[in-house]
């Protein structure tokens, strides 16, 4: 049980001096549903984000989905804004990512925020990784 706050407290920690924190909540309940929230902390500045999956495979962590947003669809890579002080929350399915790329044999996910300041892909950008579920 301590090593769980020890690694909640590093995440928090790794993202202090970030403009963006992203969290992620699993209701013990339902298991399955996962809700990833991205908040801007900053005052002023608007950022552009996506949220990307990785899946733990035999061989290390792959890419799955640079947008979760497109999943099982045409898997377009879109930048969304997130404006000063304020949130997004998605919520997504484990089971239905595991379904849609059970070829690949995952046995664990994790989660990850980019987040551009302009809406360009070329523009200073960042990257927060989740604990791996």
């Amino acid at each position: 049980m301590i090593i769980l706050f020890e690694a909640f407290g590093g995440i928090l920690y790794a993202q202090k001096e970030s403009p963006i924190k992203f969290y992620q909540h699993v209701n013990g309940k339902d298991a399955d549903n996962i809700q990833l929230k991205v908040e801007n902390v900053s005052n002023v500045k608007t950022f552009y984000y996506t949220i990307g999956v990785q899946g733990l495979t035999d061989t290390g962590y792959v890419g799955l989905v640079a947008d979760i947003n497109s999943l099982g669809q045409n898997e377009f890579l879109v930048l969304k804004p997130l404006h000063p002080k304020s949130n997004a929350i998605k919520s997504v399915s484990k089971k239905r990512i595991y379904d849609i790329y059970n070829q690949k044999h995952i046995r664990k996910l994790k989660f990850e925020v980019s987040y551009y300041e302009k809406k360009d892909f070329n523009s200073k950008s960042q990257v927060i990784y989740l604990t791996p579920l």
